[in-house]
């Protein structure tokens, strides 16, 4: 493979049918087989990648993957806190494309699975919120 050929090449490659899963282990995720990965946390060295090869609807698609994993696992184990890299890093592909309305949603949905499962929001998360929210009135 050549370097060109690396460098776009996908880096996943999406599941089908004959994916297994971890026997049942994460039933509480209807999407587990939407991507090839067993939990969230194997998919965040991809979805870096594909921020930085400027990928970022696919990138994208794979955070909202993660984030709806995250979710649907904080509830049925109990989290006290939300992995909030996987929101960040969102919020910042949303930023870079202009695109406010989006970072402001991610962001409020952020605080609201965290108020769900009686957590604390992050403040680098409120604080950036907030400058979404001044950013989208000046435009």
């Amino acid at each position: 493979m050549t370097e060109d050929q690396r460098s776009t090449a996908p880096l996943y490659q999406p599941a089908t049918s004959a994916l297994q899963t971890d026997g049942g282990e994460h039933q509480f995720f209807d999407r587990i087989e939407d991507y090839p990965y067993t939990h969230y946390t194997d998919a965040i060295g991809d979805a870096k990648q594909l921020t930085y090869r400027d990928q970022y609807e696919e990138a994208e698609a794979l955070l909202l993957w993660c984030i709806e994993f995250i979710e649907a696992e904080s509830t049925v184990k109990r989290y006290r806190e939300l992995p909030k890299a996987y929101y960040r890093r969102l919020a910042t592909i949303y930023r870079a494309q202009d695109r406010q309305m989006d970072e402001i949603a991610l962001i409020e949905r952020y605080m609201a699975a965290t108020d769900e499962i009686g957590g604390t929001a992050d403040a680098e998360l409120i604080n950036r919120l907030e400058t979404a929210q001044e950013m989208s009135q000046n435009d």
